[in-house]
């Protein structure tokens, strides 16, 4: 086998296998950017009629939850072994309906012009939809493979 690559039987190996530094390392910057967004979605609710809608609501809590999930990864039991199948499948669930619902949200806000959405954080959000987008595509396209083998990889 090359140097810098290890076989795990699985990806809850790996992640088990991963010291909590090198957890905050790469998740830190994650948790600022859902934060971010947060803020953007509570400050909507306070100051921007226009956007109220149950997508907004949606949007809010599934934050929530992208936030909590990656601080029990960081913190607590990791979430990829110690939870049920059911609790990922779920999670994997809203997180695709999340994509979805944030596109037709944006795409409201524009069609309503809705002037005091208008901010980075909308920009960035609709990005990072994009960014998700493709890469669940790539997954469709070309599988688990793609995944398996990037996990496979050790970092230096």
């Amino acid at each position: 086998m090359p140097k810098g690559y290890t076989t795990y039987a699985s990806a809850e190996e790996y992640y088990k296998n991963q010291p909590i530094s090198s957890k905050i390392k790469y998740m830190i910057p994650i948790i600022i950017v859902n934060l971010y967004l947060l803020h953007y979605i509570i400050k909507l609710e306070s100051v921007c009629e226009c956007s109220k809608d149950w997508k907004r609501t949606f949007i809010k809590y599934s934050l929530l939850i992208t936030i909590a999930m990656i601080l029990l990864y960081i913190f607590g039991p990791l979430p990829y072994i110690n939870l049920s199948n059911l609790i990922k499948y779920l999670y994997a669930i809203v997180g695709f309906i999340s994509l979805i619902v944030i596109f037709l949200y944006i795409r409201q806000l524009r069609t309503l012009k809705c002037k005091c959405s208008e901010s980075n954080a909308r920009i960035l959000m609709e990005v990072i939809n994009y960014i998700k987008s493709a890469w669940l595509l790539l997954i469709a396209i070309f599988g688990g493979g793609l995944v398996a083998g990037i996990l496979r990889i050790n970092s230096y």
